[in-house]
């Protein structure tokens, strides 16, 4: 199962990355490589950051009312990146062992008392109301993955040499069983896609 991140995501955390090394190119030219960031930078950017959102949002009259979570986002984004850059760094013959920091570059707390507040609790108060509309359809949702799985197996049916049918069938039939795994296993999707045969068949074990 691959793991797709949509172009939105995956911009927004490009804009972040993005703003922090124009930050370090500017402010510490010296720096070339993210193993040479170090925590006092970091936390530097975090005024820096509210700076350029006030820019980018002047600059942007409709944006005028936008969620004021920007900055913070951004730190989060920054702050994982680095996190996930450090933990793969560990595994053996990572290609990431020369690229991580010699220590945690942005922590939680870094973040704590930085003037975010109440950004975090709009962004927690999103994520509720999301969650919250998101069981209401769930019903639904199940529903209709299952609905299109037995359609693409009844067409299947009536035409089982169709490769293009063969290769609908399958892919409404991992739709399906993806979506159920994660509603009733509790597993987060990047814990799912890296879920393989053998975890399956353990958990079908007396001892699984």
């Amino acid at each position: 199962m691959g793991r797709h991140l949509s172009y939105t995501t995956l911009r927004a955390k490009a804009v972040a990355l993005s703003h922090f090394f124009r930050y370090l190119h500017d402010a510490h030219p010296e720096v070339t490589s993210c193993s040479q960031v170090t925590p006092a930078q970091a936390r530097a950017f975090v005024p820096q950051a509210r700076v350029v959102a006030r820019a980018t949002q002047r600059s942007h009259p409709r944006k005028g009312t936008e969620d004021r979570t920007t900055p913070h986002t951004w730190l989060v984004d920054i702050r994982v990146f680095f996190a996930d850059i450090s933990t793969w760094a560990t595994e053996p013959d990572s290609p990431f062992a020369g690229h991580a920091p010699s220590s945690v570059v942005l922590t939680r707390h870094d973040l704590a008392d930085t003037g975010f507040a109440k950004a975090r609790k709009r962004a927690e108060a999103r994520l509720t109301s999301t969650v919250l509309d998101l069981q209401r359809e769930i019903p639904n949702i199940r529903a209709f993955a299952l609905r299109r799985w037995h359609d693409a197996e009844q067409a299947l049916r009536e035409d089982p040499d169709d490769k293009r049918l063969i290769a609908a069938e399958r892919s409404a039939f991992w739709d399906w069983g993806l979506l159920e795994l994660l509603l009733t296993s509790g597993l987060r999707i990047e814990e799912a896609c890296e879920l393989t045969t053998f975890d399956v068949l353990r958990r079908s074990l007396p001892d699984g």
